[in-house]
């Protein structure tokens, strides 16, 4: 009969701490925490070895594999130390957070909401609230805009002349739609002008 994966667990852990793994050691590799290898390990009369001290080239080792885009679990599980020490071990988020922090300034600094900031930065948006605290418009201004083009010149022919042409092409026999595009005009205007006119006549 097969064994249950609890006992093939607890015979992995104690396996480890009697070929000389300290319980924080074989707990990171059969992957439980270490408070149950350390309780395997004392129901069998085995004393918890204290842990030892990484040496530097595994500790430039595992620092370097965290660099290079390792989990902190898949580290934990290749160097064998516990998930704790990875986390102490890993390269401090700070110069990474204050990159976060300047990018979320400069999306408030042009207009952006903190909630559509956080939304393209990859932040929570309770932490895009928390860091815009200590946003200081005065010390985060947008750059001068660039000075727009100038828009072309908007076609003004005199009205009264563009609604004359207009009527008289209708008068010639053009349905307003088409008068519209021999004269160069909306259709919604063509159609409010020869209604405009046809009111005046009457």
């Amino acid at each position: 009969m097969a064994q249950k994966w609890p006992a093939l667990k607890q015979q992995e852990v104690l396996a480890a701490v009697c070929n000389g793994l300290s319980c924080r050691q074989a707990a990171a590799r059969a992957k439980v925490s270490v408070a149950t290898a350390i309780r395997w390990a004392r129901a069998e009369g085995i004393s918890p070895q204290a842990p030892r001290r990484l040496a530097p080239e595994t500790r430039a080792a595992l620092v370097a594999a965290l660099k290079s885009g390792a989990t902190l679990n898949d580290a934990a599980s290749l160097f064998q130390v516990s998930r704790s020490t990875v986390v102490r071990l890993a390269p401090s988020r700070e110069a990474s957070r204050n990159t976060e922090r300047a990018s979320l300034f400069a999306a408030l600094s042009v207009g952006l909401s903190r909630r559509r900031a956080a939304a393209l930065l990859g932040l929570s948006i309770a932490t895009a609230i928390r860091w815009a605290r200590d946003f200081d418009p005065a010390c985060h201004a947008p750059a001068s805009p660039s000075p727009r083009k100038p828009r072309p010149p908007r076609f003004r022919q005199d009205r009264e002349a563009k609604q004359a042409e207009l009527l008289a092409a209708i008068g010639s026999g053009l349905s307003k739609r088409r008068a519209a595009a021999e004269v160069g005009l909306p259709v919604a205007t063509a159609i409010r002008w020869a209604s405009d006119a046809r009111g005046l006549k009457t």
